[in-house]
């Protein structure tokens, strides 16, 4: 089963999945010198794969899995927060999309997802609004009953001021309001393993009730002649906005609810960044007016920096359209999906690594 974790950077996610499957997970993780590979380190009944891409710079989703009590291997995945220093938001959403695609086409259930927030937070800042609003147009409001929004750090803040902070996310309409009302739950991670794998088994417990409450109507489907395919219906996992607009619905990045959202805001950084660059340009006659070197020098300065920032976020723009095929062109491998079908004897991890487009020294 997997189990993606989600939330801004130094949200805990590393040391959540620490504390849950007792794997050596490197907090604050870097993988900047790495290339292009896939290291799958079997430690009994566990293993870790983490992937890199091969740039400079890391797509910093790393999947560890540990057996839980039920008999089945959980998978939980470690994905980037936005706003990462070393990623453009662009990179990182191409990544996720890319992942949830591979294993929706692969069918491999994802059981829930967990949402990390740092409950030591004064307020929801731009990051974490940013990183929420994704987070809900990744998964469309259907799959939010599938969530978990977690706080975390509790150990940093008094409780009576933690447990004001936990009022306003529950209780702020476009906070959590909104996902707590279509089935997300709120729960604490504030004892370590503990906590950790009671979030978890709530996932668990989640997707096999519904399992159990559509097996009836799965049943009645497969005995009518219900298939997908040509093959039986597989059970039923919280089908994500993302996966059913990029796998089903063929969309460009842009097009997707996630990509629209992120362009909004590429867009008015744009903006920004070019007012930014016409005051600066009046500044900049004013320095030569007063025969000003140095005010000159640093009005030309900031004014190269600001049109870096919006050549970035210009790029960014256009590299948001771009579909599932031209993604999966961009990795070392080519069609990468293929080869994973080649693979499936390493698992359904291996497989989905591999069609990301990485690949594995065996």
């Amino acid at each position: 089963m997997i189990i993606p974790v989600m939330g801004i950077t130094g949200a805990g996610k590393s040391t959540f999945i620490k504390q849950v499957s007792g794997l050596d997970v490197e907090v604050g993780h870097s993988l900047q010198s790495c290339k292009s590979f896939l290291c799958l380190h079997l430690h009994l009944r566990t293993c870790i794969l983490t992937i890199a891409r091969n740039h400079v710079g890391t797509s910093d989703i790393t999947i560890y899995s540990y057996p839980h009590e039920s008999g089945k291997s959980i998978y939980l995945v470690d994905t980037p927060g936005f706003d990462d220093t070393n990623k453009s938001d662009t990179d990182i959403l191409e990544d996720i999309a890319n992942f949830f695609a591979h294993i929706y086409k692969g069918q491999y259930p994802v059981a829930g997802l967990i949402y990390l927030h740092k409950i030591d937070g004064n307020r929801m800042q731009g990051s974490a609004r940013k990183n929420l609003r994704l987070l809900q147009d990744i998964c469309g409001t259907k799959a939010l009953d599938s969530v978990i929004l977690a706080t975390t750090m509790w150990d940093k803040v008094a409780l009576r001021d933690g447990e004001k902070n936990e009022r306003e996310l529950v209780c702020t309409e476009d906070f959590w309001g909104k996902m707590i009302a279509v089935g997300s739950k709120v729960m604490r991670h504030d004892s370590g393993e503990a906590s950790g794998l009671r979030i978890v088994n709530e996932l668990m417990e989640r997707y096999n009730n519904n399992n159990r409450n559509s097996s009836s109507s799965n049943n009645s489907s497969t005995n009518s002649g219900g298939r997908v395919g040509g093959r039986a219906r597989a059970r039923e996992a919280p089908v994500l906005q993302i996966q059913k607009e990029m796998v089903l619905e063929k969309k460009l990045l842009n097009q997707t609810l996630a990509g629209i959202s992120l362009d909004g805001d590429l867009e008015a950084q744009a903006r920004k960044h070019q007012s930014e660059i016409e005051s600066l340009r009046k500044e900049w006659e004013q320095a030569m007016s007063a025969n000003d070197e140095k005010w000159r020098r640093e009005v030309e300065d900031e004014s190269r920096a600001a049109r870096a920032k919006l050549r970035r976020a210009e790029r960014s723009r256009r590299n948001l359209a771009v579909g599932l095929e031209a993604i999966e062109k961009k990795s070392p491998s080519g069609s990468g999906w293929k080869m994973a079908k080649r693979v499936a004897k390493y698992g359904a991890v291996a497989a989905v690594a591999l069609a990301t487009g990485l690949f594995i020294p065996l």
